[in-house]
């Protein structure tokens, strides 16, 4: 399974709060793996991360592709999901 990580470092997990190159704040939705089955429906064979990310009020999805390098410098990481709300 491949991780993938944020410019800080830290790993890309299910439920953390992003904020995008755009500058649109998300939630992790799905961490695709290459290969998989996902990674065809979403026309990314190399895997990514799918965002729920805000658009002005309205929750849109938002694939990104891996990175060219080892860190993520198009996602900044804002913080872990609270146990609660990775759950809800």
């Amino acid at each position: 399974m491949r991780d993938y990580h944020y410019f800080d470092g830290n790993v890309v997990r299910v439920g953390d709060h992003v904020r995008t190159a755009g500058g649109r704040v998300g939630t992790v939705e799905q961490i695709i793996q290459p290969g998989s089955v996902e990674s065809q429906h979403y026309s990314c064979p190399e895997g990514g991360v799918l965002i729920l990310a805000d658009w002005d009020g309205t929750k849109s999805p938002l694939m990104m592709e891996p990175p060219d390098g080892e860190y993520w410098e198009d996602i900044e990481f804002i913080e872990r999901a609270r146990e609660a709300d990775a759950h809800d």
